[in-house]
């Protein structure tokens, strides 16, 4: 089966499909159908150790296929538990009671059978407490029927991510052969018809017969302390069956149907209906570019493929602007400002959001920051009254604060648990020495756990001044409303100064040289020799982006030589982060222990290689049209869009920038790519992190 979607002419495109598959002779078509798993005989359990600073959870319940009908219901349950920060497994659990760091719920279960997956993360010392707390809040689905609210705020979630599925032209062919695969296209619709319809007694049902310990299988995974006196299996029943009970449950989910027996009733016309028409291939709206008067800078652009609209608050503010000693105030910063406002609690915020269809969310990266609203473009007006309350009046109360550092610090912990986080924060540090680029995910420990709610209040208004703010609106909506809204947002905004960064990016990096890491029972290694590199869009930077595409990726350099000739590894290539100030450029190997030596050295050859002899014109063609292709792909998304035009505005570049990239890619030399590898890859300026086994 073939789906083709996209600016493509259907006539050409079939006759394309024809040259290529029109000889194909007609065969049996053979599915090998698995072999039926038996029903679960009782509850299971398994622990595992680990040298590891976190300890984490998984949970697996067996449920029906897609087309049984108690999927839809399953689907509901699983939005309402981890969807959005008004979910009850966020709200209760993670904000609440503060026993994990991260939790959620999801499903998989297709053609076949699946399971319902419930995983957390936790500091050590809370495994228990957060298994209780977590099946205490499922215990709670088969006891006390779901608010009609909150049923359908659910609704409007799965309908707006249904929708963004659809943004992308991908999307909207894996849904068509997806759905066809399946047994007819239209299903979806079917699907979705069936989600809004479920009412709160059917989650009750559902609840009560999946999620009991006799369907369910556990897995703990704790530190070598920890674990060695953890419960066994029997404690583990014990202990859940005081807060999951098992009433009414089933194990065989062998009633699922068959693809083959559903029918969908025929089309008078054989177009696609509901959410797919709405999917259209409208053509996007032109961007406009105005400010208001105070000096706040507006991009739109209208796009009616699907009725959602995304609005950014973009601005200079990443962790490059942290002022010294405050490293880690920006991610603190943005954690925090959706966390309550002048008019609206936490709780209320995600609640009024969530419930219209969206999501908010603000970030932190390198060089920006910004406040982001995505919702269905029915719901936007308001959306916008909560938006505008967290944008201009944020509440920083220190309680809150104190509790997002509090799991800032936890996560901070738990990236020592992975060796590539690890050996990626020491080549950072390395590389960039004081400057805020060193710590490049969530800041320096020490210097967070000095930070407080006045130091978020005051960087945050520090920034939040008109020549600073770009507001970036995409989706849905025409640009006399979006003016509206970037007035009612920013129209009143008083003038203040533009702060500036404390610290200069080094030209080379801060430590070159080998930096030797350990971690106890280490089976695969890590190599990683990073270089810094040109500006963001200087026409060198473009030319060294170009050049990662001939090293990296199914078929570069680094990937062959490392992966496919020297077997150093699966995870293999480099990687290039174009920054402000100065970018960072970097080859990485995961070997075992005894290849990590040949690994830096098979790198720092294939770097030369670059610099001293000619790339062939068709790898250089082929990274070209590479970096173009997937710059395409990413952009898709509303939300993709709103955040490439503000940042770009935002740092200085002009939303035109991101446009106009692909022109750039597709003009650079050979003669580019070899002088800023001569320039970039210099051997004395390397850093090489290696990370080995602790002996």
């Amino acid at each position: 089966m073939l789906v083709v979607v996209g600016d493509v002419d259907p006539g050409l495109a079939l006759a394309q499909i024809d040259d290529v598959y029109g000889g194909w002779e007609p065969g049996k078509v053979v599915v090998h159908e698995p072999p039926a798993e038996p029903p679960q005989k009782g509850f299971r359990f398994k622990a595992h150790t680990g040298t590891m600073d976190h300890a984490y959870l998984g949970a697996g319940f067996h449920v029906p296929n897609i087309l049984h009908e108690d999927y839809p219901a399953l689907e509901m349950l699983s939005e309402l538990l981890s969807s959005g920060r008004s979910s009850r497994l966020y709200r209760h659990v993670l904000e609440d009671k503060r026993l994990v760091t991260s939790v959620s719920a999801s499903m998989l279960a297709e053609k076949w059978p699946g399971f319902f997956l419930v995983s957390a993360s936790m500091p050590p010392g809370k495994w228990n407490d957060a298994r209780d707390a977590i099946f205490a809040e499922i215990e709670r689905f088969k006891h006390e029927p779901v608010a009609q609210s909150e049923l359908e705020k659910a609704r409007r979630q799965l309908e707006r991510d249904e929708y963004r599925g659809l943004e992308t032209m991908e999307g909207q062919a894996s849904n068509m052969g997806y759905y066809q695969l399946l047994g007819d296209y239209r299903l979806a619709d079917r699907h979705r018809d069936a989600i809004a319809g479920v009412p709160p007694e059917r989650v009750m049902e559902v609840a009560r017969k999946y999620f009991h310990p006799g369907n369910m299988s556990l897995v703990s995974y704790l530190s070598g302390e920890e674990g060695s006196s953890t419960e066994r299996r029997d404690q583990a029943e014990r202990a859940l069956g005081a807060v999951l009970s098992s009433d009414g449950g089933v194990t065989d989910m062998s009633d699922s149907p068959d693809p083959a027996s559903v029918t969908v009733p025929a089309d008078t016309d054989g177009a696609a209906s509901g959410a797919s028409a709405a999917a259209s291939l409208a053509r996007d709206g032109t961007i406009e570019r105005f400010e208001l008067d105070n000096g706040v800078r507006v991009i739109v652009k209208p796009r009616a493929n699907v009725p959602l609209v995304s609005v950014l608050t973009a601005f200079q503010g990443g962790g490059r602007f942290e002022p010294r000693g405050q490293s880690g105030v920006a991610m603190l910063t943005h954690r925090s400002l959706v966390k309550g406002s002048s008019s609206f609690s936490a709780e209320e915020i995600s609640e009024r959001i969530e419930s219209l269809g969206g999501s908010i969310s603000s970030y932190a990266n390198f060089d920006t920051g910004g406040l982001f609203v995505s919702v269905l473009s029915e719901h936007l007006d308001a959306a916008i009254e909560v938006y505008r309350d967290v944008a201009r009046t944020p509440a920083f109360s220190p309680d809150r604060v104190e509790k997002e550092k509090e799991k800032l610090l936890e996560e901070l912990a738990r990236r020592h648990d992975e060796p590539v986080q690890l050996a990626m924060d020491e080549m950072f540090t390395r590389v960039f020495g004081e400057h805020p680029y060193s710590h490049p995910f969530l800041g320096d420990a020490e210097e967070t756990k000095r930070l407080n709610g006045t130091d978020c209040a005051a960087w945050y208004e520090s920034l939040i001044v008109p020549a600073s703010v770009v507001v970036s609106i995409v989706g849905d909506i025409d640009t006399k409303r979006a003016r509206g809204i970037a007035e009612d947002l920013y129209g009143d905004l008083a003038p203040g100064p533009v702060r500036s960064p404390d610290f200069t990016a080094p030209v080379a990096p801060a430590e070159p040289g080998e930096h030797i890491l350990r971690k106890k029972d280490l089976k695969q290694g890590m190599a990683l020799v990073a270089f810094t590199g040109p500006p963001m869009m200087t026409d060198e930077s473009i030319a060294l982006h170009v050049l990662n595409g001939v090293l990296t990726g199914l078929g570069g350099r680094l990937f062959v030589e490392l992966r496919d000739k020297r077997s150093l590894g699966y995870m293999t290539g480099s990687a290039f982060n174009p920054l402000f100030e100065r970018s960072i450029f970097f080859g990485y190997a995961n070997p075992s222990p005894d290849g990590i030596e040949e690994a830096v050295r098979v790198i720092l050859d294939e770097l030369n290689k670059v610099a001293t002899e000619p790339v062939s014109g068709e790898e250089i063609d082929r990274s070209r049209e590479w970096l173009v292709g997937s710059r395409v792909m990413q952009l898709q998304r509303n939300s993709a869009q709103a955040t490439a035009y503000g940042s770009y505005e935002a740092l200085g570049f002009g939303y035109e920038a991101v446009d106009n990239a692909p022109e750039r890619i597709r003009n650079v030399t050979r003669e580019a790519m070899m002088a800023v590898a001569a320039e970039v890859f210099r051997p004395e300026n390397a850093v090489i992190v290696k990370m080995l086994p602790r002996e």
